[in-house]
């Protein structure tokens, strides 16, 4: 099933039907569907469409010049450079509008030296060429960020558009398995997130946890491997990569501390959740409103979370099909890390409101009068400073007023004055009372697991 990206296709084709040389880059992590996207694009269009899968020079231009022979009658083309098939292409779009998509570019240009070069170039000298459009596609965040918008770059500046490509919303995920309940839908996203590929894993009938079991706490589970193998494609040194994501996962989520409990130095561990930030995968999330905590850094992506809290500390076993002891783990700690899961859904649900928030996250800090640490789930700031509350509950039993209640306590906590509203998420839904309240009072907003699936766009496109 195909999920239709509206908005991306229409910046595309809009860049298509200028009137001048397009240089166009997509990029996202693997498996979200940039290739989809693209073919979706050039459907009934003039195309060459390249994906690089050789880091052999000689082999890369050899099978480019095969992808330019197939969808040319101008007979069988050899290239001993990447400017001999740029000259091709040129002359190939001098009557007729054509796309040229160079699919795992990242590749592509870490292999043939000159290739970033003589594209930048052919740009600067046929400017006006509005009949070419050129898409740079590629998986590989770090390079895509960094080699190719970085000032240093040949092609900086060169790009007139870009498109980061994200995984579908929950409601978007909803279309492509519509057979699941709201709540086992949930579950899906909370371990893959939005990737189609990884969602369509979970097609049986068999209950969700079941599932989960098969695909990642199984030796040949589909998705047993998938998250070391996506690191192994991005860092060298995926050893150290892997013990800083699962002292993370776990909970221990400074860097003097993951240094401590894996026995690196602090230089080691900020280089590497640098990088690992730079690839999407972990962010560090600090503290808004009044606290006088330290961040602390969290993984951001579905699988990875999952993975490195559930699969990764157990492989030695699993790889031998001893079971037991990880699926005893996964039972007693599934349901918290759920509950962790749905506050980022309830999260993105208060983001995409129609208010100007200017910052949304969460708060922690000291509560002086029970001298223990408190929390609060949400806390997002408008523009007018109006700040915004939230509490998630993923439990069995109805949110009452007493969760209110500890809620509005804890906001005077984080910011003292001002006005304030507050949102209760619940999976199982709201007593009666709390019902009544919110009829009675705007500023209280209950949302049950329903609501959370309404068509709402994900994070904004880039277009320049």
């Amino acid at each position: 099933m195909l999920i239709k990206r509206t908005k991306e296709l229409e910046i595309l084709n809009t860049a298509y039907k200028s009137d001048k040389l397009e240089l166009i880059m997509v990029y996202g992590k693997r498996r979200v569907g940039k290739t989809t996207l693209l073919m979706q694009f050039c459907e009934d269009k003039k195309v060459i469409f390249h994906v690089t899968t050789s880091t052999n020079p000689h082999r890369i231009l050899q099978d480019l010049a095969r992808d330019i022979n197939s969808e040319t009658e101008t007979g069988k083309l050899q290239f001993d450079t990447f400017q001999d098939a740029l000259d091709t292409i040129d002359t190939l779009s001098k009557h007729q509008r054509l796309i040229v998509v160079l699919d795992e570019f990242p590749i592509m240009a870490k292999s043939l030296e000159s290739c970033m070069g003589d594209l930048q170039r052919y740009i600067d000298f046929h400017k006006e060429n509005k009949n070419l459009t050129i898409v740079l596609c590629g998986s590989s965040l770090s390079f895509m960020k960094q080699q190719i918008e970085d000032y240093q770059s040949p092609l900086y500046g060169r790009k007139t558009a870009k498109l980061f490509i994200q995984p579908f919303t929950l409601y978007q995920s909803r279309e492509l398995l519509p057979n699941l309940s709201l709540e086992e839908l949930l579950q899906v996203y909370s371990v893959c997130g939005g990737i189609a590929q990884y969602l369509l894993a979970f097609s049986s009938n068999e209950p969700i946890k079941k599932q989960i079991k098969s695909l990642f706490l199984q030796p040949q589970g589909v998705l047993s491997n998938e998250a070391i193998q996506l690191l192994q494609m991005e860092v060298k040194d995926v050893g150290t990569y892997r013990e800083i994501l699962e002292q993370v996962a776990s909970g221990v989520n400074q860097s003097n501390k993951i240094g401590d409990k894996i026995h690196r130095s602090p230089a080691v561990v900020s280089m590497a959740l640098a990088n690992l930030e730079i690839l999407e995968l972990v962010k560090k999330e600090n503290p808004i409103g009044k606290t006088t905590r330290r961040g602390h850094w969290v993984i951001t992506d579905s699988l990875f979370a999952f993975y490195f809290r559930f699969v990764s500390p157990f492989i030695g076993l699993l790889d031998r099909g001893a079971t037991v002891g990880p699926y005893a783990y996964f039972e007693k700690n599934y349901n918290q890390y759920l509950g962790f899961a749905f506050e980022k859904v309830c999260a993105n649900h208060l983001f995409t409101q129609s208010y100007p928030f200017i910052k949304i996250g969460k708060w922690w800090g000291p509560n002086p009068v029970k001298k223990q640490e408190e929390e609060i789930d949400i806390m997002a700031v408008e523009l007018n400073g109006t700040v915004h509350f939230g509490e998630c509950k993923w439990t069995k039993e109805y949110l009452d007023s007493a969760g209110l209640d500890t809620l509005i306590a804890r906001s005077y906590l984080a910011e003292p004055n001002g006005p304030r509203e507050y949102w209760l998420y619940a999976k199982s839904g709201f007593s009666k009372a709390l019902l009544d309240k919110s009829r009675q009072d705007k500023t209280i907003h209950l949302i049950s697991l329903g609501d959370l699936f309404v068509p709402i766009l994900p994070l904004p496109l880039s277009s320049d």
